[in-house]
């Protein structure tokens, strides 16, 4: 069963131990509002967004898109993407 692009970035927040709140900021939107919409399903992705999300993330946009079933590479510590 494939995931969806929202529950991929999702998993990979929770993973980092990353708030909405602080994505939300990385990403250059006010409020986390945004994130929880692209995380459930009822906001679509922007595009301009998909590199920055993936960055954010440490993940390539190739993972976040859906074309590789896990992340490219691993981080250790969130710490680590500031």
């Amino acid at each position: 069963m494939s995931t969806t692009t929202g529950e991929r970035i999702k998993a990979q927040r929770k993973a980092l131990g990353i708030s909405q709140d602080e994505l939300a900021r990385k990403l250059g939107y006010q409020s986390r509002s945004s994130v929880n919409k692209i995380e459930s399903g009822e906001r679509d992705l922007p595009q301009s967004k998909i590199k920055a999300i993936a960055d954010a993330l440490c993940v390539s946009t190739s993972f976040i898109m859906g074309w590789e079933e896990k992340p490219a590479y691993v981080v250790l510590s969130p710490k680590a993407i500031e």
